[in-house]
């Protein structure tokens, strides 16, 4: 299975020196996202937006809680593809 992971940021709404990164899962070609989780990361004065893109990936790889949700969706989908007992 191939899944998309969609990685929306921006400054953050409730914290205007932070950056907030929201994270979504979808099959690939799928037409829902699951929303998995956020990060939360301090803005850095003047950063290219290049380095914060790096930032908020650098903040999920490695991530327990996002590893953790993104086989949970995984997990999900397998066991959604196999149910034929709605057919």
């Amino acid at each position: 299975m191939i899944v998309d992971i969609i990685v929306e940021y921006g400054q953050s709404a409730d914290d205007e020196n932070g950056l907030t990164g929201n994270v979504w899962a979808r099959r690939e070609g799928g037409r829902t996202t699951t929303f998995l989780m956020s990060v939360h990361l301090l803005a850095k004065e003047g950063e290219a937006p290049q380095e914060q893109v790096s930032r908020v990936f650098g903040a999920l790889s490695g991530n327990g809680e996002f590893n953790e949700k993104l086989v949970s969706f995984v997990k999900c989908q397998m066991e959604s593809r196999t149910d034929t007992s709605s057919y």
